[in-house]
Protein backbone atom coordinates (compact mmCIF):
# COMPACT_ATOMS: atom_id res chain seq x y z
CA UNK A 1 0.00 0.00 0.00
CA UNK A 2 2.78 2.41 0.93
CA UNK A 3 4.61 1.62 -2.31
CA UNK A 4 1.41 2.23 -4.31
CA UNK A 5 0.95 5.59 -2.62
CA UNK A 6 4.54 6.58 -3.46
CA UNK A 7 4.03 5.54 -7.11
CA UNK A 8 0.75 7.50 -7.28
CA UNK A 9 2.44 10.56 -5.81
CA UNK A 10 5.30 10.31 -8.30
CA UNK A 11 2.93 9.94 -11.28
CA UNK A 12 0.84 12.87 -10.07
CA UNK A 13 3.97 14.97 -9.71
CA UNK A 14 5.09 14.13 -13.25
CA UNK A 15 1.71 15.26 -14.60
CA UNK A 16 2.22 18.57 -12.82
CA UNK A 17 5.57 19.41 -14.39
CA UNK A 18 3.91 21.47 -17.09
CA UNK A 19 2.29 23.70 -14.48
CA UNK A 20 4.32 26.36 -12.71
CA UNK A 21 4.61 25.80 -8.96
CA UNK A 22 4.63 29.49 -8.18
CA UNK A 23 2.37 31.88 -10.06
CA UNK A 24 2.23 34.88 -7.73
CA UNK A 25 3.96 38.22 -7.93
CA UNK A 26 7.57 38.54 -6.85
CA UNK A 27 7.89 38.50 -3.10
CA UNK A 28 4.64 36.58 -2.47
CA UNK A 29 5.02 33.58 -0.20
CA UNK A 30 3.14 30.40 0.47
CA UNK A 31 2.46 30.45 4.20
CA UNK A 32 1.47 27.45 6.27
CA UNK A 33 0.06 28.15 9.74
CA UNK A 34 -0.82 25.78 12.56
CA UNK A 35 -3.46 26.43 15.20
CA UNK A 36 -4.51 24.53 18.28
CA UNK A 37 -4.69 24.72 22.06
CA UNK A 38 -1.94 26.65 23.81
CA UNK A 39 -1.97 24.26 26.76
CA UNK A 40 -2.83 20.62 27.40
CA UNK A 41 -2.47 18.01 30.12
CA UNK A 42 -1.13 14.44 30.07
CA UNK A 43 -3.82 12.12 28.69
CA UNK A 44 -5.64 14.87 26.76
CA UNK A 45 -6.85 14.53 23.17
CA UNK A 46 -6.05 17.65 21.16
CA UNK A 47 -6.52 18.83 17.57
CA UNK A 48 -4.11 20.79 15.40
CA UNK A 49 -5.36 22.54 12.26
CA UNK A 50 -3.08 22.91 9.24
CA UNK A 51 -4.00 26.09 7.41
CA UNK A 52 -2.94 27.62 4.11
CA UNK A 53 -2.72 31.22 5.31
CA UNK A 54 -1.19 32.92 2.25
CA UNK A 55 -1.39 31.54 -1.27
CA UNK A 56 -0.16 33.39 -4.37
CA UNK A 57 -1.36 30.47 -6.54
CA UNK A 58 0.35 27.08 -6.48
CA UNK A 59 -0.10 23.90 -8.50
CA UNK A 60 0.65 21.49 -5.69
CA UNK A 61 1.76 21.44 -2.10
CA UNK A 62 3.40 19.08 0.38
CA UNK A 63 3.63 19.70 4.13
CA UNK A 64 5.82 17.64 6.46
CA UNK A 65 4.87 17.97 10.12
CA UNK A 66 7.43 17.00 12.76
CA UNK A 67 6.44 16.47 16.38
CA UNK A 68 7.79 14.73 19.47
CA UNK A 69 6.29 11.25 19.37
CA UNK A 70 7.38 10.60 22.95
CA UNK A 71 4.82 13.25 23.97
CA UNK A 72 2.23 13.07 21.17
CA UNK A 73 0.62 10.21 19.26
CA UNK A 74 -1.08 11.05 15.97
CA UNK A 75 -4.37 9.09 15.84
CA UNK A 76 -6.49 10.67 13.11
CA UNK A 77 -6.16 12.90 10.03
CA UNK A 78 -9.23 14.63 8.56
CA UNK A 79 -8.75 16.34 5.21
CA UNK A 80 -10.90 19.43 4.70
CA UNK A 81 -11.66 18.33 1.14
CA UNK A 82 -11.12 21.80 -0.27
CA UNK A 83 -8.41 20.83 -2.78
CA UNK A 84 -8.98 18.37 -5.64
CA UNK A 85 -6.42 15.64 -4.86
CA UNK A 86 -4.86 14.62 -1.55
CA UNK A 87 -2.35 11.85 -0.92
CA UNK A 88 -1.51 11.73 2.77
CA UNK A 89 0.85 9.27 4.43
CA UNK A 90 -0.69 6.21 6.06
CA UNK A 91 2.18 6.10 8.55
CA UNK A 92 1.29 8.24 11.56
CA UNK A 93 4.85 8.94 12.68
CA UNK A 94 6.92 12.12 12.39
CA UNK A 95 7.54 13.76 10.07
CA UNK A 96 3.98 13.15 8.88
CA UNK A 97 3.54 13.99 5.18
CA UNK A 98 0.43 15.60 3.68
CA UNK A 99 0.13 16.24 -0.06
CA UNK A 100 -2.40 18.28 -2.03
CA UNK A 101 -2.83 19.08 -5.73
CA UNK A 102 -5.47 20.56 -7.97
CA UNK A 103 -7.29 18.06 -10.23
CA UNK A 104 -4.86 16.97 -12.97
CA UNK A 105 -3.01 20.28 -12.47
CA UNK A 106 -5.65 21.95 -14.65
CA UNK A 107 -5.32 25.15 -12.65
CA UNK A 108 -3.47 26.52 -9.68
CA UNK A 109 -4.73 26.09 -6.12
CA UNK A 110 -6.17 29.43 -5.03
CA UNK A 111 -7.82 28.22 -1.83
CA UNK A 112 -6.82 29.62 1.57
CA UNK A 113 -8.07 28.17 4.83
CA UNK A 114 -7.96 24.89 6.72
CA UNK A 115 -6.37 22.03 4.80
CA UNK A 116 -6.58 19.31 7.43
CA UNK A 117 -7.26 18.66 11.10
CA UNK A 118 -4.93 16.30 12.97
CA UNK A 119 -5.93 14.60 16.22
CA UNK A 120 -3.27 13.74 18.79
CA UNK A 121 -3.26 11.97 22.12
CA UNK A 122 -0.96 13.47 24.75
CA UNK A 123 1.03 10.79 26.53
CA UNK A 124 -0.03 10.13 30.11
CA UNK A 125 3.70 10.16 30.95
CA UNK A 126 4.34 13.55 29.28
CA UNK A 127 6.49 15.85 31.39
CA UNK A 128 5.50 19.44 32.02
CA UNK A 129 7.00 21.87 29.53
CA UNK A 130 6.79 23.01 25.91
CA UNK A 131 6.37 20.69 22.93
CA UNK A 132 6.62 21.92 19.36
CA UNK A 133 4.96 21.15 16.03
CA UNK A 134 7.39 21.91 13.19
CA UNK A 135 5.98 22.13 9.66
CA UNK A 136 8.00 22.37 6.44
CA UNK A 137 6.36 22.94 3.06
CA UNK A 138 7.27 22.82 -0.60
CA UNK A 139 6.45 21.28 -3.97
CA UNK A 140 5.15 17.72 -4.46
CA UNK A 141 7.81 17.02 -7.07
CA UNK A 142 10.77 18.51 -5.19
CA UNK A 143 10.31 19.74 -1.63
CA UNK A 144 13.86 21.15 -1.67
CA UNK A 145 13.25 23.72 -4.44
CA UNK A 146 15.13 26.80 -3.28
CA UNK A 147 13.23 29.16 -5.58
CA UNK A 148 9.87 28.43 -3.95
CA UNK A 149 8.98 31.26 -1.55
CA UNK A 150 7.40 29.50 1.43
CA UNK A 151 7.05 29.97 5.14
CA UNK A 152 5.86 27.53 7.79
CA UNK A 153 5.90 28.74 11.38
CA UNK A 154 6.39 26.40 14.33
CA UNK A 155 3.58 26.01 16.84
CA UNK A 156 4.33 25.58 20.55
CA UNK A 157 1.98 23.96 23.04
CA UNK A 158 2.65 23.78 26.78
CA UNK A 159 2.06 20.53 28.62
CA UNK A 160 0.84 21.35 32.11
CA UNK A 161 1.37 19.16 35.14
CA UNK A 162 2.44 19.00 38.75
CA UNK A 163 6.04 19.65 37.74
CA UNK A 164 5.19 22.61 35.49
CA UNK A 165 7.43 24.91 37.46
CA UNK A 166 10.52 22.79 36.86
CA UNK A 167 10.01 21.02 33.57
CA UNK A 168 10.57 23.36 30.66
CA UNK A 169 13.36 25.63 31.76
CA UNK A 170 16.02 23.12 32.71
CA UNK A 171 16.41 20.77 29.76
CA UNK A 172 17.70 21.77 26.36
CA UNK A 173 15.07 21.44 23.60
CA UNK A 174 17.58 19.76 21.32
CA UNK A 175 19.24 17.11 23.45
CA UNK A 176 17.50 14.78 25.90
CA UNK A 177 18.26 14.86 29.58
CA UNK A 178 20.55 12.11 30.81
CA UNK A 179 18.82 9.22 32.58
CA UNK A 180 19.45 8.86 36.28
CA UNK A 181 20.83 5.39 35.65
CA UNK A 182 22.17 5.01 32.11
CA UNK A 183 21.35 1.71 30.45
CA UNK A 184 24.64 1.65 28.60
CA UNK A 185 27.41 -0.55 30.05
CA UNK A 186 30.21 1.18 31.89
CA UNK A 187 32.99 2.38 29.62
CA UNK A 188 36.08 0.16 29.50
CA UNK A 189 39.40 1.47 30.71
CA UNK A 190 39.98 4.15 28.15
CA UNK A 191 42.56 6.89 27.53
CA UNK A 192 41.64 10.10 29.29
CA UNK A 193 42.09 12.08 26.09
CA UNK A 194 42.67 11.45 22.39
CA UNK A 195 46.15 10.66 21.20
CA UNK A 196 48.34 13.34 19.65
CA UNK A 197 48.39 13.66 15.88
CA UNK A 198 51.92 12.21 15.66
CA UNK A 199 51.12 8.90 17.39
CA UNK A 200 52.31 6.74 14.48
CA UNK A 201 50.01 3.92 15.62
CA UNK A 202 47.96 1.76 13.23
CA UNK A 203 45.33 -0.95 13.50
CA UNK A 204 48.02 -3.59 13.08
CA UNK A 205 49.25 -2.84 16.61
CA UNK A 206 46.12 -4.29 18.24
CA UNK A 207 45.31 -7.96 18.60
CA UNK A 208 41.53 -7.45 18.90
CA UNK A 209 41.16 -5.80 15.49
CA UNK A 210 40.25 -8.14 12.63
CA UNK A 211 41.37 -6.93 9.16
CA UNK A 212 38.34 -8.70 7.65
CA UNK A 213 35.83 -6.68 9.68
CA UNK A 214 33.88 -3.69 8.35
CA UNK A 215 35.45 -1.28 10.84
CA UNK A 216 39.12 -2.01 10.16
CA UNK A 217 39.89 0.79 7.67
CA UNK A 218 38.03 3.34 9.80
CA UNK A 219 39.85 2.38 12.99
CA UNK A 220 43.16 2.38 11.11
CA UNK A 221 42.43 5.91 9.88
CA UNK A 222 41.49 7.20 13.34
CA UNK A 223 44.61 5.69 14.89
CA UNK A 224 47.01 6.99 12.23
CA UNK A 225 45.43 10.46 12.40
CA UNK A 226 45.92 10.51 16.16
CA UNK A 227 42.20 10.92 16.82
CA UNK A 228 41.86 7.76 18.90
CA UNK A 229 44.12 5.28 20.61
CA UNK A 230 43.81 1.90 22.27
CA UNK A 231 42.64 1.09 25.76
CA UNK A 232 46.01 -0.66 26.20
CA UNK A 233 49.12 -1.30 24.14
CA UNK A 234 47.52 -4.33 22.49
CA UNK A 235 43.76 -3.75 22.81
CA UNK A 236 41.57 -1.21 20.99
CA UNK A 237 38.16 -2.46 22.22
CA UNK A 238 36.14 -1.88 19.01
CA UNK A 239 32.89 -2.68 20.80
CA UNK A 240 33.61 -0.31 23.69
CA UNK A 241 31.75 2.94 24.24
CA UNK A 242 32.80 6.54 23.65
CA UNK A 243 31.81 9.34 26.00
CA UNK A 244 30.43 12.73 25.03
CA UNK A 245 33.64 14.38 26.18
CA UNK A 246 35.71 12.06 24.00
CA UNK A 247 33.62 12.67 20.88
CA UNK A 248 33.76 16.46 21.27
CA UNK A 249 37.51 16.32 21.91
CA UNK A 250 38.07 14.13 18.84
CA UNK A 251 36.17 16.67 16.72
CA UNK A 252 38.08 19.52 18.35
CA UNK A 253 41.44 17.91 17.50
CA UNK A 254 40.22 17.14 13.99
CA UNK A 255 39.62 20.84 13.26
CA UNK A 256 42.92 22.01 14.70
CA UNK A 257 42.05 22.79 18.34
CA UNK A 258 40.83 26.39 17.84
CA UNK A 259 40.62 28.63 20.90
CA UNK A 260 37.28 29.59 22.44
CA UNK A 261 36.59 33.14 23.63
CA UNK A 262 34.48 32.12 26.62
CA UNK A 263 33.85 29.18 28.93
CA UNK A 264 30.90 26.92 28.18
CA UNK A 265 29.08 27.65 31.43
CA UNK A 266 28.46 23.96 32.12
CA UNK A 267 28.91 23.29 35.83
CA UNK A 268 30.23 19.76 35.23
CA UNK A 269 33.03 20.93 32.89
CA UNK A 270 35.87 21.87 35.20
CA UNK A 271 38.37 24.48 34.05
CA UNK A 272 41.64 22.78 33.18
CA UNK A 273 40.10 19.35 32.55
CA UNK A 274 41.43 17.58 29.46
CA UNK A 275 38.15 18.18 27.57
CA UNK A 276 37.38 21.73 28.81
CA UNK A 277 38.86 23.54 25.80
CA UNK A 278 36.99 21.27 23.40
CA UNK A 279 33.65 21.71 25.15
CA UNK A 280 34.16 25.49 25.42
CA UNK A 281 34.81 25.69 21.68
CA UNK A 282 31.91 23.41 20.76
CA UNK A 283 29.48 25.28 23.02
CA UNK A 284 30.57 28.65 21.63
CA UNK A 285 29.91 27.43 18.08
CA UNK A 286 26.54 25.93 19.00
CA UNK A 287 27.79 22.42 18.25
CA UNK A 288 26.83 21.14 21.70
CA UNK A 289 24.02 22.37 23.91
CA UNK A 290 24.31 20.00 26.84
CA UNK A 291 21.67 17.81 28.43
CA UNK A 292 20.44 20.91 30.30
CA UNK A 293 21.40 24.57 30.55
CA UNK A 294 24.04 23.80 33.20
CA UNK A 295 25.06 20.18 32.57
CA UNK A 296 27.10 18.68 29.72
CA UNK A 297 27.44 15.10 31.07
CA UNK A 298 31.01 14.57 29.83
CA UNK A 299 31.19 10.97 31.05
CA UNK A 300 27.87 9.86 29.58
CA UNK A 301 28.07 7.41 26.68
CA UNK A 302 27.17 9.09 23.40
CA UNK A 303 24.30 7.65 21.36
CA UNK A 304 24.27 7.30 17.59
CA UNK A 305 21.77 10.14 17.16
CA UNK A 306 23.72 12.43 19.54
CA UNK A 307 26.88 11.67 17.56
CA UNK A 308 25.09 12.50 14.30
CA UNK A 309 23.76 15.77 15.75
CA UNK A 310 27.13 16.96 17.05
CA UNK A 311 28.89 16.23 13.76
CA UNK A 312 26.05 17.79 11.74
CA UNK A 313 26.12 20.99 13.76
CA UNK A 314 29.80 21.31 12.95
CA UNK A 315 28.99 20.77 9.25
CA UNK A 316 26.48 23.62 9.48
CA UNK A 317 29.16 25.98 10.82
CA UNK A 318 30.99 25.28 7.56
CA UNK A 319 28.02 26.32 5.44
CA UNK A 320 27.00 22.75 4.61
CA UNK A 321 23.99 20.63 5.46
CA UNK A 322 20.42 21.04 4.22
CA UNK A 323 19.65 24.48 2.82
CA UNK A 324 16.19 26.04 2.65
CA UNK A 325 13.23 23.66 2.41
CA UNK A 326 14.25 20.02 2.27
CA UNK A 327 12.81 16.53 2.53
CA UNK A 328 14.45 13.14 2.93
CA UNK A 329 12.80 9.87 3.86
CA UNK A 330 14.82 7.99 6.47
CA UNK A 331 15.10 4.38 5.38
CA UNK A 332 15.05 2.18 8.46
CA UNK A 333 12.54 0.01 10.25
CA UNK A 334 13.08 2.13 13.38
CA UNK A 335 13.21 5.54 11.68
CA UNK A 336 10.29 6.61 13.85
CA UNK A 337 12.52 6.26 16.92
CA UNK A 338 14.77 9.16 15.87
CA UNK A 339 14.32 12.12 18.25
CA UNK A 340 13.14 15.47 16.89
CA UNK A 341 16.43 17.15 17.80
CA UNK A 342 18.38 14.59 15.73
CA UNK A 343 16.07 14.08 12.75
CA UNK A 344 17.66 16.58 10.35
CA UNK A 345 21.15 15.39 11.29
CA UNK A 346 20.27 11.71 10.80
CA UNK A 347 18.68 12.51 7.42
CA UNK A 348 21.75 14.35 6.17
CA UNK A 349 24.19 11.79 7.56
CA UNK A 350 22.39 8.84 6.00
CA UNK A 351 21.80 10.66 2.71
CA UNK A 352 25.55 11.27 2.44
CA UNK A 353 26.29 7.67 3.52
CA UNK A 354 28.22 8.81 6.58
CA UNK A 355 25.93 6.78 8.83
CA UNK A 356 24.56 3.46 7.63
CA UNK A 357 22.00 1.20 9.22
CA UNK A 358 22.88 -1.71 11.46
CA UNK A 359 21.77 -5.30 11.01
CA UNK A 360 18.15 -5.69 9.97
CA UNK A 361 17.99 -2.23 8.35
CA UNK A 362 17.92 -0.49 11.73
CA UNK A 363 19.22 3.03 12.39
CA UNK A 364 19.46 2.29 16.14
CA UNK A 365 19.37 6.03 17.05
CA UNK A 366 19.22 5.43 20.82
CA UNK A 367 21.96 2.78 20.84
CA UNK A 368 25.37 3.61 22.26
CA UNK A 369 27.90 4.46 19.54
CA UNK A 370 30.76 1.98 19.74
CA UNK A 371 34.39 2.94 19.32
CA UNK A 372 34.47 1.10 15.99
CA UNK A 373 31.42 3.03 14.77
CA UNK A 374 32.89 6.35 15.88
CA UNK A 375 36.14 5.66 14.03
CA UNK A 376 34.41 4.57 10.82
CA UNK A 377 31.96 7.47 10.82
CA UNK A 378 34.79 9.94 11.45
CA UNK A 379 36.60 8.63 8.36
CA UNK A 380 33.48 9.05 6.19
CA UNK A 381 32.79 12.42 7.80
CA UNK A 382 36.23 13.78 6.93
CA UNK A 383 35.91 12.51 3.35
CA UNK A 384 32.59 14.36 3.03
CA UNK A 385 33.82 17.60 4.61
CA UNK A 386 36.81 17.70 2.30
Amino acid sequence: MKRCRRIMAALLALLMLSTMLYAGAAGDKVQIRLSGPETCAPGDTIQIKVELAENPGIANLVVDLSFDDSVLKLTKVEDAGMVGESLHSDRYTPPYRMTWADDLASSNITYTGTLATLTFEVSKDAKAGDTQFKPACGDVFDVNLEDVPAQAAWFTMTVQGTDAGTGSGSASPEEPAAPTQPEEPAAPTEPTQPASTDSGVSAGNFTDLDPAQWYYSGVDYALKAGLMKGVSDTQFSPGGVTTRAMLVTILYRLVGSPAAATASGFQDVAAGSWYADAVNWAAEKGIVKGISETQFAPDQSVTREQMATILYRYIQTQGKGFQGLWAFQLDGVDAGDVSDFAYEAMCWMTMNKIINGTDGNRLAPKATATRAEIATILMRFVENVE
